[in-house]
């Protein structure tokens, strides 16, 4: 799924730090928003 969305947005992968992370369960209130504009 990364692999699409790099290859959707032309971004070269290997720029990118990947990181995991573990946060207990249920994440209440919890907020995640990211937004980019797709070039054409």
């Amino acid at each position: 799924m990364a692999r699409f969305a790099f290859d959707r947005v032309g971004w070269p992968e290997r720029e990118f730090d990947v990181y995991r992370l573990r946060v207990p369960y249920p994440p209440i209130p919890t907020r995640l928003e990211i937004a980019y504009d797709l070039p054409e």
